[in-house]
């Protein structure tokens, strides 16, 4: 219940956004959801903005599940994105750090 909640204020956040500038406020939402997808919690961030394809992130060591996600909204367009792994971020949590590379785009938003 605990993880609706903070969902729906983060969706409440967004929509809050959005009304006050429409899709030209560049949005970028990541973060340690700790959800296996597929997740119907994560359904209204989806119904928001663009996920960023998944990548598994934890464990480290041998990362098997995407419990780190990345969204973006407004006028970005993805570059690049992926999970970071080297012998650095393997030692500094159990998770490895997404990457994301946005430009901002005139056309979008």
């Amino acid at each position: 219940m605990e993880r609706r909640a903070q969902i729906a204020r983060i969706a409440a956040r967004l929509d809050a956004i959005r009304q006050g500038s429409g899709d030209r406020t560049p949005v970028i939402l990541l973060g340690d959801f700790n959800e296996w997808y597929p997740s119907r919690r994560l359904k209204p961030l989806d119904a928001r903005l663009e996920r960023v394809v998944r990548r598994a992130t934890w464990p480290t060591r041998w990362p098997l599940l995407a419990l780190d996600r990345i969204w973006y909204g407004g006028p970005l367009e993805l570059e690049a994105s992926g999970a970071v792994r080297t012998r650095q971020t393997r030692l500094a949590s159990d998770h490895l750090p997404l990457m994301a590379r946005f430009l901002v785009s005139r056309q979008r938003g």
